[in-house]
């Protein structure tokens, strides 16, 4: 089995993030995460404080550096902003993350179209503050994600995926060079499908917020990109729009721990999805 969903809960496609990009000269099923692989690891070199996980689980770790940080999308943040210390290595990753946006919001928009559409509002009303981040928030751009964690060498017991802000679904995507870290989750085992879902790099994984997520044992290094919708509705509905003072002010710091606390309309979301992506989804990947 290549690929599964639970309707409206969990979506699970094997190897398919670069599938996006089919058809570029530079096509193969692992673009994206050997870029992002290379990109990321010079990133950690730059002194990016990592926070630990509350939920990790000791024993078989691979070698330090290890722990999770927040990556801000589409506003600045106390950690990742113009004057800050990790400025610099934060502008030298986001173009190498717009692949990844892109990919993963194209997926998401075919999955969960209504969604889709009402965290492209949030992100457009987010407007042009001086603290908003170019490139993330327009109507013509395709993301779909207000925020990013990136989760480094971690292995965790499964626990909500969590970030600086409400959100109702989760994209999930693993780079890196390792054996095992398969996905661990109650859904999984209730289902009889524990073990399926691999966790290998380009695998993506679309997880609504109730549904407690975790990994395997795992040798190698292993990177875990979490990326988030904004605070809207499960279903799209009841859009939460930014107040006045989000939109004019620095995200608070996000220190990695895990927190508790142009119009796009559905149908014109949908026209822009590709055909191979509708077709996955009803079928299966191959």
């Amino acid at each position: 089995m290549r690929s599964f969903r639970v309707p409206d809960t969990f979506l699970y496609t094997h190897r398919m993030l670069s599938e996006f990009f089919r058809g570029t000269p530079s096509f193969s099923l692992d673009m994206i995460s050997n870029e992002l692989r290379l990109h990321i690891t010079h990133f950690l070199t730059q002194n990016i404080p990592l926070y630990p996980f509350p939920n990790a689980q000791h024993g078989n770790h691979p070698p330090t550096p290890r722990g999770t940080i927040i990556i801000p999308l589409c506003q600045h943040t106390a950690l990742f902003h113009p004057g800050s210390p990790h400025w610099a290595a934060y502008q030298q990753l986001i173009p190498a993350l717009r692949s990844t946006v892109t990919s993963l919001s194209t997926w998401f928009c075919a999955d969960q179209p209504d969604v889709y559409a009402s965290a492209k509002r949030y992100l457009v009303n987010l407007g042009n503050g001086s603290n908003i981040i170019p490139g993330m928030t327009g109507a013509n751009d395709m993301n779909c994600f207000l925020t990013m964690r990136l989760s480094v060498n971690t292995r965790n017991a499964p626990a909500r995926l969590m970030t600086s802000h409400e959100s109702p679904w989760t994209a999930v995507t693993f780079v890196g060079d390792y054996v095992g870290g398969k996905i661990k989750s109650p859904l999984l085992d209730d289902i009889g499908l524990m073990g399926r879902v691999l966790g290998v790099p380009d695998d993506v994984l679309f997880v609504v917020d109730w549904i407690p997520i975790g990994q395997s044992a795992f040798t190698g290094t292993r990177y875990q990109l979490e990326l988030f919708v904004p605070p809207v509705g499960e279903k799209g509905e009841g859009v939460e729009e930014p107040s006045a003072e989000e939109k004019g002010r620095p995200k608070r710091e996000d220190k990695g721990d895990r927190y508790d606390d142009g119009e796009v309309g559905g149908s014109k979301a949908q026209s822009v999805v590709p055909p191979w992506v509708a077709h996955v989804l009803a079928h299966g990947a191959k």
